[in-house]
């Protein structure tokens, strides 16, 4: 996924989509686990999008 939609890997011209990956596909799974472990993927996150 890139920040102009889906595009084939091989043709990729747009940048890639890195919020689109923590939201869709990260965070559903990293809070089912920080749940138990009162914490929130968010928070976890508010410092780390710098490292993209």
């Amino acid at each position: 996924m890139t920040l102009a939609g889906p595009e084939p890997v091989e043709a990729r011209h747009a940048p890639i989509d890195y919020e689109h990956y923590m939201s869709k596909q990260l965070q559903p799974v990293a809070d089912g686990i920080l749940s138990f472990m009162r914490d929130d993927f968010t928070v976890l996150m508010s410092g780390q999008k710098a490292l993209f």
